[in-house]
């Protein structure tokens, strides 16, 4: 599956991680918009032929990215249900630090991506190494250094491309393919004219064209 595939079907992913954090609708669209860098990010580096996922790839980036949106904002906000989870995860990696992400997710009796999430906000952070696959992965895999040593600096390419759009354009994104509004929509929310909208995404679409066949 293209890229470009990958990345449209899976914008409800990216909601059901952001729907897990309980904020407040407008800070969902911010985490929402954040979410979808890790989205594409996983995008690109996804190898169909190793037998993964998509979806089981992809959440740490997602998560990832959210993270380094709510610390650069500075108000990381914890449920009492993960902090639940937490301990839980916790406790379990003391027992055993090589048991992996599924076979928790299976103990617990829960999915797989709240494995991921909760142990987000353990002390350590989720790697965004290019190694990780599936199955044979275990938590301790994706940790990084203090220093984030492990970290993937392709991250930065991706950042790069939304930094480029304003806060209204990546608004239009979200009302255009994960609400599927229409122009005339779409100019009722932002509170601008059709026409405007029209010439916006003609920009947003050839800046995501020429970042996918640079």
């Amino acid at each position: 599956m293209h890229e470009k595939e990958l990345i449209e079907n899976n914008y409800k992913l990216v909601w059901s991680v952001v729907n897990k954090l309980g904020y407040l609708k407008e800070e969902k669209e911010d985490l929402f918009q954040s979410g979808c860098i890790g989205l594409i990010m996983a995008a690109k580096k996804y190898d169909a032929t190793l037998g993964n996922a998509f979806s089981t790839f992809a959440i740490p980036y997602i998560i990832g990215e959210i993270k380094n949106y709510l610390r650069s904002k500075n108000h990381i906000k914890i449920s009492k249900k993960i902090l639940l989870l937490k301990r839980k995860i916790k406790d379990i990696i003391e027992e055993n630090n090589s048991i992996s992400l599924q076979e928790i997710a299976k103990r617990l009796n829960i999915s797989y991506e709240d494995v991921v999430l909760g142990y987000n906000h353990q002390q350590h952070l989720l790697s965004l190494e290019n190694t990780y696959h599936d199955d044979e992965s275990t938590l301790m895999d994706f940790v990084t250094d203090a220093e984030g040593k492990d970290i993937d600096y392709s991250i930065f390419e991706v950042k790069e491309l939304f930094q480029n759009f304003t806060k209204q354009e990546r608004k239009l994104i979200l009302y255009r393919f994960y609400y599927g509004l229409n122009q005339s929509e779409i100019a009722k929310k932002l509170k601008i004219s059709q026409s405007k909208v029209s010439r916006m995404e003609k920009k947003i679409t050839e800046m995501i064209k020429k970042y996918y066949l640079s």
